[in-house]
């Protein structure tokens, strides 16, 4: 490697003289004569009480330079002033042999000197071959520590994670009361303590949801007992309702049915007459009543006593009733006396019903005293005929009393008409 220090040319008194009046000092070379020896001059002004007083000046010879121009690893180091050698070190035969140099130049701008130094590429290289493996042999040791960290920590991770991940499938399945290690302030902890929280919560809450559970089905066996309860209940109800129903139509039928003939009672028949007489206005339609009395039936009641009596009342009451039609009345007027009435029925046809009515009688065998024997009735009709009367559509209470006393007055007359005429007869008033 060469090193050359350029500068000016070798100074002159006048610029010597010019840098140390100025106050600064300066450095430069001085060549003898014949250009074959230079000497380094240095020149430094100096001052008492800031008055200048003289100069201070030396020479150095260039090889006491050469003390601090060790060239080192460099090839050659040259120094230069103004294109003029002033001092070199190192080989410098590299110069033109063909091999590949680094050429490092430094120009010093107050002296003009210039500093040139030159080194084999191929020795650069291989320095930086050494010192790069001698960096990789000082990093490896570092790198494999770092991996087996690395490797450490990364089966801590994993074993880690696989423990919190077996936690977390162990609460999937119900099992919330493991914990994990949440020692320290890194992020593992924080996980950690965040899954506790979780497991902490869930626990908590299943036991919650347990008792819950626990309540409702106690709830639950306490309702089904009072549902039962209840069905029994609804049922003993239910039964009670259809004995009170039953109990009702047996009411209802006393209230309007006779207890010993099963036909309509008094007050029943009377209510339903005065309804179709009404009716009767209405759609002016005629009608029929007869009264119905059994012959001889004292001399029964006397002869036989008052059970013979009803029995015979019975069967009269029960051949009555089956002779009638369906839109017929039959009731027990009181006594042995039955009574009839025939609606939307003229007295022609009243007198044929009440006919049969007798003859079916007469033909009917009672057992009376040990012995089958037959018993007759006594008939008496009574009609109404509506067209007669003014048209209207209602008519009155008082005038419907009015006309049903008259029906059973008439009735009753036909009544003894027909007992007086040698009863099993019927007659019409």
């Amino acid at each position: 490697m060469t090193a050359s220090l350029r500068g000016a040319p070798e100074a002159p008194l006048a610029y010597l003289l010019e840098r140390v009046f100025t106050g600064r000092g300066c450095v430069s070379v001085a060549f003898s004569r014949d250009s074959s020896r230079a000497m380094v001059v240095v020149a430094v002004p100096v001052r008492i009480g800031g008055r200048f007083q003289g100069v201070l000046a030396g020479l150095i010879p260039p090889d006491f330079l050469s003390r601090f121009l060790d060239g080192g690893e460099v090839s050659s180091l040259s120094l230069k002033s103004g294109g003029r050698l002033i001092l070199a070190r190192g080989d410098d035969r590299a110069k033109g042999d063909g091999r590949r140099l680094i050429v490092a130049r430094s120009v010093f701008r107050d002296s003009g000197w210039e500093l040139v130094a030159t080194r084999d590429l191929t020795a650069v290289l291989g320095d930086l071959r050494k010192k790069l493996l001698l960096a990789f042999a000082a990093v490896l040791p570092v790198f494999g520590m770092f991996l087996l960290l690395a490797r450490r920590l990364a089966s801590f991770v994993s074993e880690f994670l696989l423990d919190l991940a077996s936690m977390i499938f162990q609460v999937a399945s119900g099992k919330t009361g493991q914990r994990a290690h949440a020692g320290g302030k890194n992020e593992l902890s924080v996980l950690a303590r965040a899954y506790n929280t979780m497991a902490a919560f869930l626990e908590r809450t299943r036991a919650e949801l347990s008792e819950r559970l626990e309540i409702l089905e106690r709830q639950k066996v306490r309702l089904e007992e009072q549902t039962r309860e209840l069905a029994a209940l609804q049922e003993e109800l239910y039964q009670k309702q259809a004995e009170l129903v039953k109990k009702n139509q047996m009411l209802q039928e006393m209230l309007v049915v006779d207890q010993l003939t099963g036909l309509y009672n008094r007050h029943a028949f009377l209510e339903m007459t005065r309804a179709e007489i009404k009716r009767s206005f209405r759609y002016r339609e005629p009608l029929v009543l007869a009264l119905i009395d059994i012959d001889y039936f004292k001399t029964i009641n006397d002869t036989y006593g008052h059970s013979v009596g009803d029995q015979v009342l019975c069967e009269v009451a029960k051949v009555f009733k089956n002779t009638v039609r369906h839109s017929d009345l039959a009731g027990r007027y009181g006594g042995d006396e039955l009574i009839l009435l025939a609606p939307n029925t003229n007295l022609t046809s009243g007198c044929f019903l009440a006919e049969r009515i007798r003859e079916n009688v007469s033909e009917h065998q009672v057992e009376i005293g040990g012995r089958l024997t037959g018993v007759t009735v006594s008939v008496g009709l009574a009609s109404l005929d509506s067209t007669r009367f003014p048209s209207s559509e209602k008519i009155k209470d008082a005038e419907v009393e009015v006309i049903l006393g008259e029906l059973l007055e008439r009735a009753d007359r036909g009544l003894y008409l027909a007992k007086n005429r040698g009863r099993n007869r019927v007659e019409a008033c």
